[in-house]
């Protein structure tokens, strides 16, 4: 017997939100205070992220520091264009009090 179930949109969005951080989360980088930098090639992961309200993008240390600080904030990308070094994001972590997703393009 084949059963067919209906995912409404939002489900599906979150699940799919999921399956893309799952699959982003491969190579960790670090761990600081909470907050997890993993580094992450171009991918359809990565590519449907930046797609979403589900995680923001920062080009610089000031809006790293901004998206750090802001608990509306879980996940933020840095791609290698990124006028910022790794040991900012640490130092920006380390302060913010904040618990982050951090994916770092390779």
């Amino acid at each position: 017997m084949n059963t067919a179930f209906k995912i409404d949109n939002e489900l599906k969005a979150n699940l799919l939100t999921r399956l893309a951080k799952d699959g982003l989360m491969k190579n960790k980088l670090a761990n600081m205070d909470g907050s997890n930098v993993y580094l992450v090639n171009e991918s359809w992961q990565l590519n449907y992220l930046k797609d979403t309200t589900a995680v923001v993008e920062t080009l610089d240390s000031d809006s790293f520091e901004a998206a750090a600080r802001n608990s509306d904030i879980a996940t933020i990308f840095v791609p290698k264009s990124a006028a910022m070094t790794q040991e900012i994001a640490e130092r920006i972590l380390t302060r913010s009090g904040q618990t982050k997703t951090v994916f770092w393009e390779a």
